[in-house]
């Protein structure tokens, strides 16, 4: 996929924001149903690492693969990986999903903040 240009970069990102937004959240079964939540830092997850920009052939590439994620994690019973990380008081924890779309290995990416809801974290 060619970068859009300058001009039509924004409306590129909103309406891939828009679309992300609809998701609302997917029942993993790998989780015994429980909802995994599309949030907007699993969205800014994909265009920033941190608080630096990602280059754009990445966030593109992340903002096409995102689309597979419901689908992936919908049928996963099996995590491939997990880590948890402490920082201060909190902590968070990650779980990895593969899936293959289209002879392509496409990793999910779920975190969970201090116990709290699990949702959507990052795509590669």
């Amino acid at each position: 996929m060619n970068t859009p240009d300058r001009k039509n970069w924004k409306k590129f990102i909103k309406r891939c924001r828009n679309r992300y937004m609809k998701i609302g959240y997917v029942k993993c079964p790998a989780f015994g149903n429980e909802k995994i939540y599309f949030t907007q830092a699993g969205f800014n997850h994909l265009l920033r690492k941190g608080r630096k920009l990602r280059e754009k052939n990445d966030q593109i590439r992340r903002l096409t693969l995102v689309f597979h994620a419901p689908t992936i994690l919908a049928v996963s019973t099996i995590v491939s990986s997990y880590e948890r990380t402490y920082l201060r008081d909190s902590s968070a924890d990650f779980w990895s999903f593969v899936g293959t779309r289209k002879e392509i290995s496409i990793t999910v990416v779920i975190r969970q903040l201090n116990g709290g809801r699990k949702h959507f974290f990052s795509i590669f």
